[in-house]
């Protein structure tokens, strides 16, 4: 009898690793889905254009109100530079990518 017991407890805890090693494998899998460099870009893409939006939205209700625009009202909003430093980075990425790829074009085969 207690062999019986042994190997319901034994196939148990076979269930539960194999339970376990899925639900690793399925995060696992997700963290690599997520790390990408495509869909890093994706998703950076999406995060800038959604800002931009937002700061379009924003200006054109703020140019519908009294606004200060003289030149002692020096606030930028958050958003703006957000956007101005993403779109520098992604310039700036562009950029070096291109320069990479045009010195590897012009290496002479060995």
């Amino acid at each position: 009898m207690a062999r019986g017991g042994a190997a319901r407890e034994l196939a148990e805890k076979a269930r539960e690793f194999e339970e376990t090693r899925g639900r690793l494998d399925a995060t696992l899998h997700e963290v690599a889905e997520r790390t990408r460099p495509a869909n890093v870009a994706r998703k950076g893409v999406q995060q800038l254009r959604d800002l931009g939006s937002q700061l379009l939205d924003g200006s054109a209700r703020a140019s519908s109100r009294n606004v200060d625009t003289s030149e002692d009202s020096a606030e930028v909003p958050r958003e703006a530079v957000l956007l101005g430093v993403g779109a520098g980075v992604v310039v700036t990425v562009g950029v070096v990518l291109w320069l990479r790829r045009r010195r590897m074009d012009r290496r002479p085969l060995d």
